[in-house]
């Protein structure tokens, strides 16, 4: 199978200085965001652009220079507050900016950090590029699921936002009433920063248009997507029975036990393999065994980025059965460039990879009977290449965006 990659159309910028500041990093935290900006660093430092990460993560005796580590928050109450004040991160975050002088600063997630960074960013005239990977700065969530009743949330408000830091915070519903004057300062504060940004960037339309729904001002918001990191590598032939692989966080958003609930049902001869880091959620991962009733599930644990291409090379279709609207999801463009199958849940950016043609099913996200209809469905080794877009050229596109908005 010979892959076909989609090459990017911007020129070689001037390489400037950029700050790339995101809440988390590897290798203590392997999410999106995290690999997005750790690859994005690397690869614009290929493009002989300076790059530093200022992230608030566990400090490491061989950390890399070019990666700023402000402890982390032990609590979600903490990190929360964070958001209005904490001196001792502001200082070091100011002081990493005076030290490196940066041209521009890219915000990949803020959660954690003291808003007095963008201040202090105002204050050097030091534009920002804002990328949304979620919906965090209008969702304390991130990801529209309501912590009262785990439904997804239409759009947040005060007395919602209210309801969730009380249900986060283990307090009685009542105390919403406390809480939202301080959810609705907190949102506010966000929208100011996104609308102080020299550039926002999304992923893909649908969080795009979310925020427009919301009553963002998204008029100049770019979409820029990602890229893939690595390549497809020729399909393991020769079994009869359907191969089917879940990847990514086992977490109750993820649909997970739906995917469970759906398999259980096939026959035996079939095969799904379960991969992604098993201690973030012991409960909930516990749960999914307990779930698994047929005999060809198999929980895998994490996977590096060669074995995921591995993982897919053997597997008819990759099963994205989300309940949250993901913002964009790399592993199922790296299905479609493998040329596995994809089912994915009707919702988020997942209804985007529809438009990629063939072999392409999206059924209601939480719907158990539709799932299992679309994995009947399902015929081993039917493969179609597709082209596919890489990290170097997302990378490209953002450098090229970096020089539009930086000041020379």
């Amino acid at each position: 199978m010979r892959a076909v990659v989609c090459q990017s159309s911007f020129a070689a910028p001037q390489a400037v200085r950029i700050l790339q500041i995101v809440h988390q990093f590897p290798p203590h935290h392997l999410g999106g965001v995290e690999l997005i900006t750790e690859s994005l660093a690397r690869d614009l430092r290929l493009l002989n652009h300076s790059v530093q990460v200022l992230t608030r993560a566990p400090a490491l005796a061989d950390a890399p220079a070019h990666v700023t580590r402000i402890p982390e928050i032990g609590s979600d109450g903490r990190r929360f507050m964070a958001t209005w004040r904490d001196a001792a991160a502001t200082r070091l975050a100011v002081a990493c900016m005076d030290q490196m002088q940066p041209d521009i600063a890219h915000a990949q997630h803020a959660m954690g950090h003291p808003l007095q960074l963008f201040d202090a960013l105002n204050a050097r005239r030091v534009p920002y590029v804002v990328s949304l990977h979620d919906y965090w700065f209008a969702c304390a969530n991130a990801q529209l699921v309501t912590n009262f009743d785990r439904t997804r949330c239409d759009g947040p408000n005060a007395l919602k936002c209210g309801r969730c830091a009380a249900a986060r915070a283990g307090l009685p519903g009542v105390a919403a009433l406390a809480l939202a004057p301080l959810m609705h300062d907190r949102n506010q504060r966000l929208r100011d920063v996104l609308g102080q940004a020299a550039a926002v960037t999304t992923p893909s339309r649908s969080v795009r248009d979310w925020f427009a729904a919301q009553g963002f001002d998204t008029g100049a918001w770019r979409v820029v997507p990602y890229g893939l990191n690595g390549a497809p590598i020729a399909p393991e032939m020769g079994n009869a029975a359907p191969r089917f692989v879940y990847i990514g966080g086992l977490a109750e958003q993820k649909g997970v036990h739906v995917l469970i609930e759906a398999f259980n049902r096939l026959p035996r001869q079939a095969s799904l393999t379960v991969a992604g880091p098993l201690n973030a959620f012991p409960g909930y991962v516990a749960e999914l065994r307990a779930r698994a009733t047929h005999p060809g599930i198999q929980f895998a644990g994490p996977l590096s980025r060669d074995d995921v291409w591995r993982a897919l090379a053997r597997s008819d279709a990759l099963i994205a059965p989300s309940l949250w609207p993901e913002a964009f999801m790399l592993v199922a463009h790296e299905a479609l460039a493998a040329g596995c199958a994809l089912i994915a849940s009707d919702i988020g950016a997942l209804k985007d990879t529809a438009e990629s043609g063939a072999d392409v099913t999206l059924v209601p996200p939480g719907d158990v009977a539709a799932l299992h209809a679309a994995l009947r469905a399902i015929k081993p080794m039917v493969r179609h290449v597709r082209p596919f877009r890489r990290a170097i050229d997302y990378a490209a596109d953002m450098a090229a965006l970096y020089a539009e908005v930086a000041p020379h």
